[in-house]
């Protein structure tokens, strides 16, 4: 029953495309791209299908903007949501077509995110919980804590890590319903954000 609520799930979120949702298990717990590695939590599904791509959708107009990435769900992607994504600079905030120049500092970077995440379609009266420094695998950082309504009109709470290098941008995201899905999951997302590392 739970699978069949799930795969209703992933059909409304991605709007009837077809994608590929494989289970996390012992032989892919440990992911690894070009820019980075994580541990996804056993039992979770992974998003094949989005591995190469961020997608976006800004003033009703779909855009996929090439990356790393790694994406994964329990109980389906409108419930809970992890998201890892390596972006280049060029293409670090594609919302509001910004890139990542060199010697920006971690507040900036995190501010940029948050005027990124604001201009998606679906994102409706933004507020800033927390923004704050972090350390993310030893690199200088932020840790956002946003809050907002999607076009259903659901509270959504979302925390992006961040941190900018030399060859681009790295986040990784969490985002869930406020009402109890985000409590829920959030210890899991911090064990990825653990072991998190990076080239």
């Amino acid at each position: 029953m739970k699978r069949i609520f799930f795969l209703g799930l992933v059909s409304i979120f991605l709007g009837g495309c077809v994608t590929t949702w494989t289970p996390v298990g012992e032989e892919n717990v440990n992911y690894k791209s070009n820019s980075f590695s994580v541990s996804l939590p056993a039992g979770w599904m992974q998003w094949e299908a989005g591995r190469n791509k961020y997608t976006i959708r800004v003033n009703g107009v779909t855009k996929k903007i090439d990356a790393e990435r790694v994406q994964v769900t329990n109980d389906g992607p409108q419930l809970q949501y992890i998201d890892v994504i390596f972006l280049t600079k060029e293409n670090a905030f594609p919302s509001i077509q910004k890139a990542l120049t060199a010697g920006m500092l971690p507040s900036e970077i995190a501010d940029y995110e948050i005027a990124d995440t604001k201009a998606r379609t679906g994102i409706e009266h933004l507020k800033v919980l927390k923004n704050i420094p972090a350390s993310i695998n030893g690199s200088d950082g932020f840790l956002l804590h946003l809050r907002y309504k999607n076009s259903g009109g659901l509270r959504i709470d979302e925390v992006i890590y961040g941190f900018g290098s030399d060859n681009g941008l790295y986040t990784l995201t969490y985002r869930a319903p406020v009402l109890h899905y985000f409590d829920k999951d959030y210890a899991t997302f911090d064990s990825v954000v653990k072991s998190f590392r990076h080239s």
